[in-house]
């Protein structure tokens, strides 16, 4: 029993020291292997989500009230810098388009599909079920004129997030098509 406590111990000291000294290689382990099974970790993290939302929401507002200070006062710092306010700002702005820009953008669709369609999916869409995209995201210095805007479904739109229009198809064709170009039904 003794003998069990001390190689508990000894192992416990060794495990520490090993990932202390190869901390760069375990991180590269971890970052691959997260690479290679995005899906999968992803599909276990809805799954535990789902099982536990209560549980989960609970913790997120716990630790919220136990560092209401702490939060006020990276807000505080974060707003003080006046890069941050003038970006935030700055995003803020962008994200407006006016009302002619929008009805051209829907006419623009309608006339090149027939009816209301995604442009990525080519699902048609019913109004109010449909999303503004841009090709080229606000993020990364994009603009809200015509050109730049289109229409998509909220999975698409979601899903592309903050890639170019280029780059979103490129990810389409690896990860929901096959080597043939054919559309690979189990990755949807």
């Amino acid at each position: 029993m003794r003998d069990k406590l001390k190689r508990q111990i000894y192992m416990r000291e060794y495990s520490k020291q090993y990932r202390k000294n190869h901390r760069e290689e375990l991180l590269l382990k971890k970052k691959i292997y997260r690479e290679n099974n995005r899906e999968d970790l992803r599909r276990k993290q809805r799954e535990y989500l789902e099982l536990n939302r209560e549980k989960s929401y609970s913790k997120v507002k716990e630790w919220k009230d136990n560092n209401r200070l702490y939060m006020k006062s990276y807000l505080l710092e974060y707003y003080r810098n006046k890069d941050n306010l003038n970006r935030k700002n700055e995003l803020r702005r962008k994200h407006y388009y006016t009302i002619s820009v929008m009805q051209k953008v829907y006419e623009n669709n309608i006339k090149e599909f027939g009816t209301l369609t995604c442009i990525y999916c080519f699902t048609p869409l019913l109004f109010g079920k449909d999303t503004i995209d841009h090709l080229i995201p606000i993020y990364k210095n994009g603009n809200n004129d015509y050109e730049n805007l289109e229409i998509a479904c909220r999975v698409c739109n979601s899903t592309k997030g903050t890639k170019t229009y280029e780059e979103f198809g490129n990810w389409v064709i690896t990860n929901i098509h096959n080597e043939k170009g054919v559309l690979n039904e189990t990755a949807i």
